[in-house]
């Protein structure tokens, strides 16, 4: 079984987890986000949760990541410099 995470878990994110219950090589085992009320989530779904400053934790935790971060939150920070 491969472990994975996701980062960001909002909307796309619960998709993912859906899609993933039809894929028993996947476990989602761990969720990072900046929101810390999305602990709760990570929690109901048999996740750990990790905020940034876990970073590390976060990484060591996993064998693979879904970064579910909205598509605007990427272009903003890249196209910004």
């Amino acid at each position: 079984m491969i472990k994975l995470g996701i980062i960001d878990y909002g909307g796309i994110a619960k998709t993912y987890k859906k899609a993933l219950e039809f894929v028993p090589e996947f476990k989602l085992v761990s969720v990072l986000d900046i929101n810390k009320e999305k602990e709760k989530i990570a929690k109901e779904v048999g996740a750990n949760f990790y905020t940034l400053d876990k970073l590390k934790e976060f990484f060591e935790s996993v064998e693979g990541v879904i970064i579910a971060t909205p598509l605007i939150c990427m272009q903003n920070k890249l196209f910004r410099h």
